[in-house]
């Protein structure tokens, strides 16, 4: 590597610059585009979005606007920026098709959707698809065109409901009947921290998406505050009487008998946190070193997101025999929250006096049920949102405009150790 670098510097060759795609994507508008994206989307005379529908003729586009805007201040920089996008601004409608075409426009709130015979349409905030599989980006490209003006896509297949009088099929149920099973779970005290998020915790019901009605609404919204509750009141339970839990662990060995790790390897420079382990753990003497280090590695790694021993700092936590009991209800998961709440579904069960057996099937049916609880009610809330969205809104027009400075704050505003999630659409 050092006779590479050498070799760079004395032949004044610059190193070599690696771009994903949103690398791209930050590169797409250089620092004076951003300067006029800024300056453009301050002014209240300026749409700040993507695009508006003014007829079904004439379609606003905020990117064609910024390029008229920096060619001419390219020629003329000390022009005011928001009076040259006044003076253009006329110039920044196109057709329908120019904007499908040429600027990709795609009509808020549909995607396309790349499927083994070519394209589909889907409707974001629903879930849902328009019945018909569009063979080529022509026909892909048809099809927005007359949804950015307001007009119906012809489906080619059966649909479950009307918007607006469009056919779509849903690609998930919203029907409380299909939810998995909802296991018992006894009444428990509650206790001072009894404010939990809740999907539609603030959400009042909207009409118009048919497959919702207001009952239904009604219904996810009641079980959502119900299992909720029944989840921290567990969870407040079971740390309460963890060393019973702990003692559980002890009398039965077969409990974690699954997670025994067939290598008893430990490295060279993690003797010491085993020895540390043994001390803080004693009810894990049945397992060899290394499956109690790779175990605590894991637990490191994804709760902490702690990879160097150095850093761990080994004490008694009841997060850790949750988190193996989880492991034993939902193995590879990613999550380390959604495991640590099946490892206190497993440990209620236990402290309830469950068999093993019975105990794991509890937890599984428990997780289950609250993990599809979940789903179902974010998606009711994207739902009702994105109506009442609707009903505020006067023309049709795309989403606000976003620069990556923007996507950066959002980042910085969030978890350091939660990764930014982005997806590209056509």
């Amino acid at each position: 590597m050092e006779n590479h670098q050498e070799n760079v510097a004395h032949k004044n060759i610059e190193p070599p610059m690696f771009l994903d795609e949103l690398g791209f994507y930050a590169f797409d508008y250089g620092p004076k585009q951003q300067k006029i994206i800024a300056a453009l989307r301050s002014d209240e005379a300026i749409p700040n979005a993507t695009y508006f529908v003014k007829n079904a003729k004439e379609i606003f586009v905020f990117d064609k606007l910024v390029e008229l805007v920096d060619e001419q201040y390219k020629m003329h920089p000390d022009r005011d920026i928001i009076k040259l996008a006044h003076a253009l601004m006329d110039q920044a409608f196109v057709s329908p098709q120019e904007a499908v075409e040429q600027w990709h426009i795609v009509p808020f709130p549909y995607m396309a959707e790349p499927v083994k015979n070519g394209w589909i349409i889907v409707h974001r905030p629903f879930n849902a698809v328009i019945p018909r599989t569009f063979k080529d980006e022509a026909e892909l490209h048809k099809a927005f065109i007359q949804l950015l003006v307001g007009k119906k896509v012809l489906a080619h297949g059966k649909s479950d409901f009307l918007y607006k009088g469009q056919p779509m099929r849903l690609r998930t149920s919203f029907k409380v009947a299909d939810l998995p099973f909802m296991p018992h779970v006894a009444h428990l005290a509650d206790h001072n921290d009894m404010n939990p998020y809740l999907s539609l915790g603030d959400i009042s019901y909207h009409a118009g998406f048919a497959p919702i009605s207001e009952k239904v609404f009604h219904d996810v919204k009641e079980r959502e505050e119900t299992w909720v509750k029944h989840r921290l009141r567990v969870a407040h339970y079971v740390e309460i009487y963890a060393d019973k839990v702990w003692s559980q662990i002890k009398k039965r060995p077969s409990l974690l008998k699954k997670l025994i790790e067939d290598t008893d390897h430990v490295p060279e420079d993690g003797g010491e946190i085993v020895q540390l382990l043994r001390k803080a753990y004693p009810e894990l003497a049945i397992w060899e070193d290394g499956t109690l280090y790779a175990w605590y590695e894991a637990y490191q790694v994804t709760y902490y997101d702690s990879c160097d021993m150095e850093d761990w700092s080994v004490h008694r936590e009841n997060d850790f025999l949750f988190f193996l009991l989880g492991e034993r209800i939902i193995r590879q998961n990613d999550d380390t929250s959604e495991v640590i709440q099946a490892g206190k579904w497993l440990a209620y069960a236990l402290l309830r006096g469950d068999t093993i057996a019975n105990a794991v099937h509890f937890a599984k049916a428990a997780f289950a049920y609250g993990k599809a609880l979940f789903t179902l009610s974010e998606q009711v809330k994207r739902v009702i949102t994105f109506l009442e969205q609707e009903n505020h809104s006067v023309t049709p027009h795309g989403g606000p405009v976003t620069t990556m400075s923007d996507i950066f704050d959002w980042a910085r505003q969030g978890s350091s150790s939660n990764p930014m999630h982005m997806e590209q659409t056509i």
